[in-house]
C-alpha cells in the first residue's frame, strides 16, 4: 500500500505578510482598548512585529499598500506606549521600539507582571 502524500499549501510571501499585518492590527486594537493578558502573551504578540521587521531585513519588500498600513499601525501603537525602565528583551536597539516601551494603559495581569519584573 502506497502512502498518500498530504497536499502542501503554499502561501505567497505578500499574502503571508498581509496575514501578519492583520494579526498586528488586531494586537494594536487590543492595546488601544487596554491589554490585560500576561506579559508572556504580550511579548508573544510582539513577536509578530519583530517577524515583519526580520522578513524585511532579509530582502522582502512588501507592496506599497502594506508598507503604508504597517507605518499607520506603528504610529497608532506608539501613541499607546510609554518608556519602559528596562527592555522587554535585552539586546535590541531602540529602533525595535516595541521592546523598549510598554502600554500606558496596561491592565490586570500585564500591569502586575510589568511591575513585578521592574519594567514599569
Amino acid at each position: 500500500m502506497q502512502k498518500r502524500k498530504r497536499p502542501v499549501t503554499v502561501v505567497e510571501p505578500e499574502a503571508r505578510f498581509q496575514q501578519l499585518l492583520n494579526w498586528y492590527e488586531v494586537f494594536v486594537e487590543e492595546v488601544e482598548r487596554g491589554y490585560f493578558l500576561t506579559i508572556y502573551n504580550y511579548t508573544n504578540e510582539l513577536g509578530v512585529r519583530q517577524l515583519m521587521r526580520e522578513v524585511c531585513e532579509k530582502g522582502f519588500s512588501p507592496a506599497e499598500e502594506a508598507r503604508v498600513m504597517l507605518d499607520q499601525l506603528d504610529t497608532r501603537f506608539k501613541r499607546m506606549l510609554i518608556p519602559a525602565k528596562k527592555p522587554l528583551y535585552p539586546g535590541y536597539d531602540k529602533s525595535h521600539f516595541w521592546y523598549h516601551q510598554v502600554p500606558r494603559n496596561a491592565q490586570w495581569e500585564l500591569l502586575e507582571d510589568l511591575l513585578n519584573e521592574g519594567i514599569l
